[in-house]
């Protein structure tokens, strides 16, 4: 990390990029979201948070000013079984057992009924 861990980026979800020809300066980052996590925002264009922005909200943390710094700029969690994901959907097929018992049920009753017929 060119930042030798001097971004704000929250090392628990995302990852510190530098954004190339802004220099070494304060913002000049982009913290995206680590393998196993996603953007929260669909809609969002970028996927990603700014340097700025995550440091603007730090400066006011520190201040002690209401700010968003401990409950934005994290990604969410990928459903369980998903290496990289966009959204929470799964990525392994998760069986309803419940369903599949009473449509069996129902069909072995039909099946006998037809048999005593």
């Amino acid at each position: 990390n060119v930042f030798a861990g001097s971004s704000r980026c929250r090392p628990e979800t995302t990852e510190c990029e530098h954004i190339p020809g802004l220099g070494f300066r304060r913002g000049s980052y982009k913290c995206v979201c680590k393998k196993g996590y996603y953007f929260p925002d669909p809609t969002a264009r970028d996927k990603f948070y700014t340097g700025t922005d995550v440091e603007h909200e730090y400066e006011k943390k520190r201040k002690g000013l209401a700010n968003r710094y401990h409950r934005d700029f994290q990604c969410l969690p990928c459903a369980p079984g998903c290496d990289s994901c966009d959204d929470p959907s799964p990525c392994i097929l998760a069986l309803n057992w419940i369903l599949r018992s009473i449509l069996l049920t129902i069909s072995g009753l039909i099946m006998s009924f037809l048999l005593v017929l």
